[in-house]
């Protein structure tokens, strides 16, 4: 029987000011697997401060090994070894991969590291986790799931007994996922317990001992392996969450708007078409290989262009060298740097969504047009209120909202998302989700380029894997 290491129970927790955790319960024991399905943003993020260490707990009874503890006084790092791995990579990107798994446990001190004793024993670990990668590589040349290996690697080397992960999988290749399954299980072999947060089932429910049901901070029910599938489980989140009914906005296509013609670089081995109709969604689905940023650079900087041409409303254009070119010939690009290409800290948040009016003209024809600026305003607050009548969206989640809906006025041909899911939690999906499908039933059409497979299946019409 297999030793409990953490347990919390009646934990009421506030978290941004608002109560995210209420009458909350889990047990962790050591060697095993839990997912967390249900979890939304802010009970996402706030666990992961919990298990971190930047909060304490507010409210509840917490036991370690089966010993009261106070965890009100003291962060659970305080009392046992913890890992939290984000979606985001926190290794150190201009060190090497053996650098970043022993560099913490040498006090941070790179000049003290026997180099040749790191190098022996960073390839014995590497092969030994099945980790395809060379000690001497630089994290900056790694893919995003390479980094969280390296983390759950190096969480081992540390002695963890609780690693907490975040639902990290979204731009993961299959080949990736099943990876991640097999350290997962070979950490928790070695004794270590595995916390897994996810709004929706997936690979980790799989292989997970318990599957544990959240809805709005409370436990629901727990499913133990095999229970339950994960097509029912994530119809139960939907229901919990959305009520059944999730915002459906109908849209029709039209006319072939954007068509990439047999377009020929360097390194493909066969021309690639792709055509784009009004109204339209369309997923160009990037699994791991790199094409997508090929294409992308292609079309808009032509490198490596052998053949091809680009067709915007019938009519051949040529490759679009910089912002201003693409906006006026009717292209919203959106990169996935959200934050910093949507949304303008200089302004105010009305005039970030009145802005496609404000950037024509002056901030004094703004400031002057206030019965415009009122009108634009509570088309997009009313907006939100139908379609979002149970969150309060704010800080980062209106800020995307506003981003989108002002691109969305500004009626363009096409609005092309550059990998929007990626580091976004539940709620943020949803939003984004929703701006996209508002967009094409304004018969805008719409160009995800991704690696987050499962969240183009939610709104996509087409979907085309590039190999």
């Amino acid at each position: 029987m297999k030793k409990e290491l953490l347990r919390l129970e009646h934990v009421v927790q506030k978290y941004e000011g608002r109560k995210v955790l209420n009458d909350f319960k889990l047990n962790l024991f050591c060697g095993e697997i839990v997912n967390l399905v249900g979890i939304r943003d802010y009970e996402n993020d706030c666990l992961m401060d919990l298990f971190s260490g930047k909060i304490r707990l507010m409210e509840g009874n917490s036991f370690l090994e089966e010993k009261t503890i106070d965890l009100m006084k003291k962060p659970i790092p305080a009392v046992m070894k913890v890992i939290c791995i984000q979606k985001k990579n926190t290794l150190i990107s201009q060190m090497t991969v053996g650098e970043n798994l022993f560099v913490i446990k040498s006090n941070g001190h790179k000049l003290f590291l026997n180099h040749h004793a790191l190098r022996h024993q960073t390839h014995y670990l590497l092969e030994k986790a099945g980790i395809s990668l060379q000690g001497s590589e630089l994290v900056s040349d790694l893919r995003l799931a390479q980094c969280h290996f390296i983390e759950i690697l190096r969480a081992q080397i540390q002695n963890a007994r609780l690693i907490v992960l975040e639902d990290i999988t979204g731009t993961y290749s299959d080949v990736e996922k099943s990876h991640l399954c097999q350290m997962l299980k070979a950490a928790a072999k070695e004794n270590v317990a595995i916390l897994y947060l996810s709004f929706y089932p997936n690979e980790i429910s799989q292989i997970a001992d318990r599957t544990i049901l959240v809805h709005r901070g409370q436990h629901i029910r727990t499913y133990y392996k095999g229970e339950i599938e994960n097509e029912k489980l994530t119809e139960l989140v939907q229901k919990l969450n959305y009520g059944g009914n999730t915002p459906v906005l109908e849209h029709s296509t039209g006319r072939v708007i954007f068509e990439i013609k047999h377009l020929k670089t360097e390194s493909m081995a066969e021309p690639f078409s792709y055509a784009l109709r009004e109204g339209e969604i369309a997923g160009l689905y990037d699994n791991g290989q790199k094409i997508c940023d090929e294409i992308i650079k292609t079309i808009f900087e032509k490198r490596n262009w052998k053949s091809g041409n680009l067709l915007l409303d019938g009519k051949i254009v040529k490759p679009f060298q910089n912002v201003n070119q693409l906006v006026n010939s009717g292209i919203i690009f959106l990169p996935d740097a959200i934050k910093k290409n949507i949304y303008m800290d200089n302004f105010s948040e009305q005039e970030n969504v009145f802005f496609p009016i404000l950037k024509k003209n002056s901030r004094f024809f703004f400031q002057k047009n206030k019965r415009m600026q009122k009108y634009v305003w509570n088309a997009f607050q009313e907006l939100l209120m139908t379609y979002f009548p149970d969150e309060t969206l704010n800080g980062k989640y209106l800020e995307m909202s506003i981003g989108y809906y002002r691109y969305i006025i500004m009626n363009p041909y096409l609005i092309i998302c550059i990998n929007p899911y990626r580091y976004a939690d539940s709620l943020m999906c949803r939003i984004i989700a929703f701006f996209i499908k508002y967009a094409a039933s304004k018969g805008i059409a719409v160009l995800i380029i991704s690696g987050e497979y499962k969240e183009m299946l939610q709104v996509c019409d087409q979907i085309v894997e590039l190999k």
